[in-house]
């Protein structure tokens, strides 16, 4: 990694990675705290999310207006944030600037509020939100497989903003108790990249960030393994449609798993760059999509393996042949020594651009707390990249390319599309709506 991490901890708890960047007088700070959609409650789906978005709306002193009225004049930008596996709060600004723009963010660590009104709102807007994924077919297709590999009870099945039975079962005092569990300094890590040293980090923490109240955090909960339905194909009937999204999938590798330097290199020649394997059998040798692709998904748990993209209906079943068949015939081929080097140094060569600017640098990072990477994680990163070999390859593929254990989910006219899937041998076939209840028996095939 170009920038060494400086590394200090303040009386609370609090870690402070410093990272000098002296290019400009910006600097950027980012707040990583290891409780996302993971942590959020049964029944509450959405809570982290919808804590971290609520926490700038305001504090003892500081209505929403005043709040942005600050960062406004201070040229500053912040945006809180939730992920799957953890809470992010992101601030950049010039350096002189900085006094004002801390005392901003103490504030919304120390004493934010949570107005009803404004929890409320953001509430509204989540679920006029999900009512309009409803009728995306690409969302309906992504969201039904997570729910079929995962169940629907678990964090990794639904989007990070939630579900419309989570939200509405969200009041402000729910998020006033995230924020109290979780949002806690001993097992956050403040990330500080830009045009700052040591000593002026250490003096501005100690001035803006000692009231942060330390304390344990509460563990974040282990999560149930996924897989509560069967591999098999399922179909929603959207009538008319002149595409069919398709997804398959499986649960697969966890972001710290030892293999995922593999995995990426191998996915990159499946579906992860344009000249992929995929794209260039169904988009450029049989113009059935815009674009096909592949893409590990690895979460603090197993997180899924997906590959798809929009197809013509009318080639919808050939899609999902091609679409499995490419899969299998990497499992059962690997790749050439060509396509392993090609991956390996587009990766390796593209590494550099995630550390440009200090913004990228502090977004980069948070990766190593949030999945208990090691401290030196991108100090290896190329060094690991370029050591995949071909056996490395052919073991993820034998491992995790199994066709047979793949789930298929197709949004699509029901009407034209099953009748292509007639003679593909692809397990049961289930007529289902968009969350997944099957209307019609399941029949064996």
């Amino acid at each position: 990694m170009p920038l060494p991490i400086q590394e200090f901890r303040l009386p609370n708890g609090l870690r402070v990675w410093l990272m000098e960047h002296h290019a400009l007088p910006l600097t950027v700070l980012n707040l990583v705290i290891p409780a996302g959609a993971d942590a959020d409650p049964p029944g509450l789906a959405g809570l982290a999310s919808l804590t971290a978005e609520a926490l700038e709306t305001g504090t003892h002193s500081m209505d929403l207006y005043a709040i942005a009225d600050r960062l406004e004049y201070a040229g500053a930008s912040i945006r809180s944030r939730a992920t799957y596996d953890g809470s992010t709060l992101f601030v950049s600004m010039l350096k002189k600037h900085l006094d004002p723009v801390l005392e901003v963010l103490a504030e919304l660590l120390v004493a934010p509020v949570f107005p009803e009104r404004e929890v409320e709102r953001l509430k509204g807007q989540r679920l006029a939100s999900l009512l309009q994924q409803k009728d995306r077919p690409a969302s309906i297709a992504s969201r039904l497989l997570t729910n079929l590999l995962f169940g629907t009870h678990h964090p990794y099945a639904n989007d990070v903003v939630g579900t419309e039975e989570g939200l509405r079962g969200i009041t402000r005092d729910e998020t006033e108790r995230f924020h109290s569990t979780f949002y806690k300094p001993d097992r956050s890590t403040l990330i500080v990249a830009g045009d700052l040293t040591r000593q002026e980090v250490e003096q501005l923490c100690s001035r803006y960030l000692s009231a942060w109240n330390g304390g344990n955090t509460a563990e974040r909960p282990e999560l149930p393994p996924g897989c509560s339905q069967p591999p098999g194909l399922f179909l929603v009937d959207r009538p008319g449609a002149t595409q069919s999204e398709i997804r398959v999938g499986r649960i697969a590798l966890q972001r710290n798993h030892p293999t995922l330097p593999a995995a990426m290199v191998l996915n990159r020649v499946l579906g992860g760059q344009f000249s992929s394997r995929l794209n260039q059998n169904l988009r450029e040798r049989r113009g059935l999509t815009y674009g096909a692709w592949s893409s590990f998904m690895p979460l603090r748990h197993p997180g899924p393996l997906l590959a798809g993209g929009a197809f013509h209906t009318e080639g919808t079943g050939e899609a999902v042949g091609e679409l499995l068949g490419e899969i299998r015939r990497m499992r059962e081929g690997g790749i050439s020594e060509d396509e392993l080097t090609f991956s390996r140094e587009s990766m390796a060569g593209a590494f550099a651009l995630a550390f440009e600017t200090p913004a990228q640098v502090a977004e980069t990072l948070q990766s190593i707390p949030l999945y208990d990477l090691p401290r030196d994680y991108y100090d290896t990163y190329v060094e690991r990249i370029r050591s995949v070999s071909s056996d490395d390859c052919r073991l993820i593929a034998e491992q995790w390319l199994d066709v047979e254990s793949m789930t298929v989910v197709i949004v699509g006219d029901a009407a034209t599309v099953r009748p292509q899937l007639e003679g593909l041998a692809i397990g049961r076939l289930i007529l289902c709506d968009a969350d997944g209840g099957s209307i019609q028996p399941s029949s064996a095939r």
